[in-house]
């Protein structure tokens, strides 16, 4: 009996760390395909990676252990930073400031806040809305606000120590992808994740999400562009959840 649940488990976590793993694999090969055949430019293979990588981490409350999501995060983490000018994937990717820096400087910061927030949260899964929320922002809302800015951007914010112009309409994009992201992994995401029994109020959600989308927008503005895919995700995610703990800590079923 006890060798067949261990059995299970490890089947388990084979089977999801390969679907991760081969998820990963697919959306960078079809970037860096796509890109080798002149269909899409090096900023859009770099959005495709952006926009779909981040969701192999959504294994975390699904595993046994959780922490051995890292796996798969730690390998994306390793390979953006030992990237250089002469790899194939830094060829697709890379944009002219990283060929100072000589790395994938942006999507590394991607990875490491990924890799930060899965570690944290592999000790408390059930919580894992919490940066589940704030990685669909990073990938997502962060897109959208790229996509609305380039296209629509009119009214520019420029700080100077950032070395990158923003642009209202952008911000206004990220805002409210933000909030709408934010209320969907509190939602949906806080009732349908393993071992989550805990419902937050309907006003405590749109608490939240508002301050999600307040804070990924404010911190995406204050950010180099090199750092915003770090800061954005961390921040929001860490101030939810202490908020949540502060204010209204019964709510996710902790009792002080």
């Amino acid at each position: 009996m006890i060798i067949h649940i261990f059995s299970d488990m490890a089947t388990n976590e084979i089977v999801l760390l390969l679907i991760a793993f081969a998820f990963v694999l697919l959306v960078i090969g079809t970037s860096m395909i796509l890109k080798k055949k002149s269909v899409i430019t090096s900023h859009m293979a770099r959005k495709i990676v952006h926009l779909f990588a981040g969701f192999s981490c959504f294994i975390v409350p699904f595993l046994y252990i959780p922490g051995l999501a890292l796996i798969i995060s730690m390998l994306f983490l390793l390979v953006t930073r030992l990237s250089n000018p002469e790899t194939k994937i830094f060829q697709t990717m890379g944009d002219k400031d990283e060929k100072q820096t000589g790395y994938l400087e942006g999507p590394f910061c991607y990875a490491l806040s990924i890799n930060i927030l899965v570690f944290v949260f592999a000790f408390m899964p059930q919580y894992f809305f919490f940066p589940a929320a704030s990685i669909m922002v990073m990938m997502i809302a962060d897109t959208a606000a790229s996509f609305f800015g380039r296209r629509y951007g009119k009214h520019k914010i420029t700080l100077k120590y950032t070395k990158t112009t923003r642009s209202v309409e952008g911000c206004l994009a990220m805002f409210i992808v933000s909030f709408g992201l934010s209320l969907f992994a509190f939602v949906f995401f806080g009732n349908w994740f393993p071992n989550n029994s805990n419902t937050m109020s309907i006003g405590w959600v749109f608490t939240l999400a508002l301050l999600v989308a307040a804070v990924s927008t404010v911190v995406e503005v204050l950010s180099p562009s090199n750092l915003d895919d770090f800061l954005v995700p961390i921040a929001g995610c860490f101030i939810s959840f202490f908020l949540t703990i502060a204010l209204f800590p019964a709510s996710i079923g902790i009792i002080i």
